[in-house]
């Protein structure tokens, strides 16, 4: 019996490190991305982030427009110090709001960096590399919104060490804030169609 739990606790042991964690990592100052002086001309990189919600519209005058309950983010990654041979992902998670008006008791409150997930970047350009990310799960009335996306830059090195764009702080991140979703009137009512696509703001949350 002793053996069958240290069997189950290692294989949840296993399946738990390839999960991301519900969170930004913690990343040491050994693995961090710098000025590009003191860290062997490593810095830090540039994003530029396009997004959309799905949304359909009411049949009422004038148009109301709900959300479709999709997000999607398409990142563009730029950093002129890395090498030949990195490979990128990206890791995120969304932040938003839950609600039931018809629990009891009713409840209202928010979630932070879930819907995580590791999104491979690919080459796009020199020194580029893009990524399209989705999370879905909140149409209009279902309980809850999407408010903002969190991500940082996982980089795996030629010589399999790893280094982390986040900012530049132990527990860094960048932030963006997920875009409303935007009705045409030619849209059939109540039918989901993708937003426009709208360039969207990159914060750096700095956090020690």
């Amino acid at each position: 019996m002793r053996n069958m739990i240290t069997i189950a606790l290692l294989t949840l042991a296993a399946c738990a490190a390839d999960e991301p964690p519900l969170g930004p990592p913690h990343v040491g100052e050994s693995e961090l991305l710098g000025s590009g002086k003191a860290d062997g001309a490593l810095a830090l990189g540039t994003s530029k982030v396009n997004g959309q919600q799905t949304g359909y519209r009411g049949n009422t005058t004038p148009i109301r427009c709900y959300s479709g309950g999709t997000v999607a983010m398409d990142v563009d990654y730029e950093n002129h110090s890395l090498p030949w041979g990195v490979e990128l992902s990206l890791w995120r998670g969304m932040a938003g709001e839950e609600w039931c008006g018809g629990c009891e008791p009713p409840y209202h409150g928010t979630f932070d960096w879930e819907y995580h997930q590791v999104d491979a970047m690919k080459p796009s350009g020199p020194w580029q590399w893009s990524v399209r990310t989705e999370a879905h799960g909140y149409a209009d009335d279902a309980g809850g919104k999407f408010t903002a996306m969190k991500y940082v830059v996982r980089i795996r090195m030629p010589d399999g060490s790893i280094r982390w764009d986040n900012g530049g702080s132990p527990w860094g991140y960048y932030q963006l804030w997920v875009p409303e979703p935007k009705c045409d009137p030619s849209w059939t009512p109540f039918v989901t169609y993708d937003s426009p696509i709208t360039n969207l703001p990159v914060f750096t949350v700095t956090r020690y």
